[in-house]
């Protein structure tokens, strides 16, 4: 893995990972 390659998975790793927080939230905010 070049340096660039892993630097550009971690940042879209770290952006899948908030977008499923968001989502998970705002499952729990709706569940109530």
């Amino acid at each position: 893995m070049s340096q660039k390659y892993t630097k550009e998975f971690k940042e879209t790793s770290v952006q899948l990972h908030e977008a499923g927080h968001v989502e998970c939230v705002a499952l729990l905010l709706r569940a109530d």
